[in-house]
């Protein structure tokens, strides 16, 4: 072998020997990145769960506030379509 082709295939060698190195640290910085990926979305979905694990004794109050509206509106209705007068109303309320 000639000392040109020597000195070519030399300088291939390292060249190689350096993209190997810069691809295997691009290739440790994806999966780094995908790991902090996995990790904050895993945060997230913690939190959020969370948050309503301990919202939730308000968000029944919420909803029984709701549902009492709601069930004192239809005796309105029911009252308001029968012709009663106030004590009749009262009495209703009562039960």
């Amino acid at each position: 072998m000639d000392p040109q082709t020597k000195d070519l295939l030399n300088r291939t060698f390292e060249l190689v020997e350096d993209n190997n190195q810069m691809l295997h640290k691009i290739r440790s910085g994806q999966k780094w990145a995908h790991f902090w990926n996995i990790l904050k979305m895993l945060v997230i979905v913690g939190i959020s769960v969370g948050s309503l694990y301990y919202a939730q004794p308000y968000l029944n109050k919420v909803l029984d506030l709701y549902n009492s509206v709601s069930n004192t509106q239809q005796k309105l209705d029911k009252l308001g379509n029968s012709g009663g007068t106030i004590q009749n109303f009262l009495k209703k309320l009562g039960n």
